[in-house]
């Protein structure tokens, strides 16, 4: 199994394909195609989120510059936005792969397809079929690789998505999909509402429990300054200290005529 793995990530043309994904995602329009947010490419949830470090036969692969989308084989994938397809081709290392041009130096990037359903130069709609979900090139299962670039930059791709289009949590993924892995170990925002207003209830009994007691206010400062005074005059005074008497300063005393002594 481990020389399986081994030889699945070590291709021959890895970096041919590499190199010709790369282009494609760099060949942006200055025309902006799509606008307005866009809808998921394929119903699923989220199996590996933006930005986690990977590792490839227990040796680091750098961070995900994607997420993957687990949905059954052959699950339709479609364009989340208007764009021109500027590659459509079977690589070694991707398996099936379509990149799109969305304009304004946006692309996104689909690999892993069982089928590809569009062609080079091909303008496509937000819905439009452009493949089909599966395991092939470097996979070890159906999922779809899904990533956006931004001038050749990678980007989270749940950004772009609209707020209804964003995959929730599920029982099979136990990480927020919607959010980025910064804020996956955050807690939701209605028990950090109810915490938040737990404390602020806490507070205010606290400050009217001493408005309520002015005296046993008063008492718990006067012990407080008892207590650091104590603590002060407990500390060991320094080597040399007891030999310095404190310089008394002898004021001149006028004389009673108001001039001096002579």
């Amino acid at each position: 199994m481990a020389s399986d793995r081994a030889r699945l990530y070590h291709l021959p043309d890895a970096a041919e394909a590499d190199s010709e994904v790369i282009a494609a995602l760099r060949t942006a329009s200055k025309r902006r195609f799509s606008r307005g947010d866009w809808k998921l490419p394929v119903r699923a949830w989220v199996s590996s989120p933006f930005g986690v470090e990977r590792f490839r036969n227990g040796v680091p692969a750098g961070r995900h510059q994607g997420i993957d989308l687990a949905a059954p084989h052959g699950e339709p994938v479609e364009a989340p936005g208007t764009a021109r397809v500027t590659l459509a081709k079977w690589l070694q290392k991707y398996g099936g792969t379509v990149v799109l041009d969305h304009g304004r130096g946006i692309t996104s990037f689909y690999s892993h397809l069982s089928s590809i359903e569009a062609r080079r130069g091909q303008r496509v709609k937000p819905g439009d079929r452009i493949g089909r979900v599966g395991d092939t090139g470097a996979a070890t299962g159906p999922h779809l690789h899904w990533g956006v670039y931004l001038k050749g930059e990678a980007v989270n791709p749940l950004r772009y998505l609209a707020k209804s289009e964003r995959p929730g949590p599920t029982a099979a993924s136990p990480t927020l999909a919607g959010a980025e892995p910064r804020a996956s170990s955050k807690e939701p925002r209605s028990a950090r509402s109810a915490r938040r207003a737990e404390l602020l209830r806490a507070l205010a009994g606290r400050a009217e429990w001493l408005r309520s007691r002015p005296q046993a206010l008063i008492a718990a400062v006067v012990r407080r300054r008892r207590s650091r005074a104590a603590q002060a005059a407990a500390r060991p005074a320094p080597a040399g200290a007891a030999d310095q008497q404190p310089r008394q300063r002898l004021a001149r005393r006028p004389s009673r005529t108001g001039r001096g002594t002579g």
